[in-house]
């Protein structure tokens, strides 16, 4: 049986429209990986940009621990980006998903984020409220054959960095993800 470990941070995010961001991650992989250590979800605090940039810094630790018999269905990290307002209401901001890396060493990568369009109700509720569509479940975010079918905009990046080791038969990988958008 191999061991994988990953070993990361969420660095932040840029490029949506609230500059006050938190991500609540969650780690998918197939049947044949099992994991042996580290949480599968959590939640970053909330963070804003420094000076001038557009980067909300969260340099969140990212740190799991998979055995696994095969390498299909290889693990990846689905994020939920929410906001804050000033009356401290959260709100949905986007939703993104990425493997994580297979070869061993240093990887940053950038994570392209969405968001349901809604309706046009919906999209006039959210310009006086502020409330974003979200989905009900956010199973079909993992899902390409389901998330297809919906209608979406971009919401912005995100990024991780990810770092890796060799403990026994597979090198560990190490990463950094940004979540950042153009709308």
């Amino acid at each position: 049986m191999a061991e994988v470990f990953f070993i990361g941070r969420l660095v932040g995010a840029s490029g949506f429209r609230s500059k006050d961001l938190s991500a609540r991650f969650q780690f998918h992989s197939g049947p044949a990986w099992r994991l042996v250590e580290g949480d599968a979800l959590g939640q970053t605090q909330f963070g804003q940009p420094r000076d001038d940039s557009d980067l909300s810094v969260w340099s969140h630790p990212l740190d799991v621990h998979y055995v696994t018999q095969s390498a299909l269905d290889w693990p990846r990290i689905v994020l939920e980006i929410w906001h804050r307002d000033s009356r401290n209401r959260r709100y949905l901001s986007g939703y993104g998903r990425c493997a994580l890396p297979c070869a061993p060493g240093l990887h940053f990568i950038e994570v392209s984020c969405w968001r349901p369009a809604g309706t046009f109700t919906e999209r006039l509720n959210e310009l006086f409220t502020g409330t974003a569509v979200a989905l009900r479940s956010t199973s079909v975010v993992d899902a390409p054959e389901e998330r297809y079918k919906l209608d979406t905009i971009p919401a912005g990046d995100c990024a991780r960095r990810d770092h890796g080791l060799a403990p026994r038969s597979v090198r560990t990988r190490s990463f950094s993800v940004l979540v950042n958008c153009t709308v």
